[in-house]
């Protein structure tokens, strides 16, 4: 399993039980959450990615990603489509 299938695992556990520790385990000292959506356009660490996500959770959205490119093992990029 690599970190990102580790990274995914714990946010997928974290949008199904709401438990976000695992997710905050697996991320990076310097993890950089950033939301580039015209309507957002914010940056954080993993405490705002999580705060984003619990919001998605309350409103009962789902998530469906589509993996676009990746350079090396750090960065991935992915389109997510909200629904629900």
């Amino acid at each position: 399993m690599t970190k990102r299938d580790d990274w995914q695992a714990a946010y997928d556990a974290g949008f199904d039980t709401g438990d976000w520790e695992p997710l905050r385990a697996v991320c990076a000292p310097g993890f950089v959450f950033d939301d580039r959506r015209r309507l957002a356009l914010i940056s954080g660490d993993v405490e705002l990615m999580i705060a984003s996500a619990r919001e998605r959770v309350a409103s009962g959205a789902r998530v469906a990603r589509t993996q676009l490119g990746t350079a090396g093992d750090r960065i991935v990029v992915e389109r997510w489509l909200l629904s629900g």
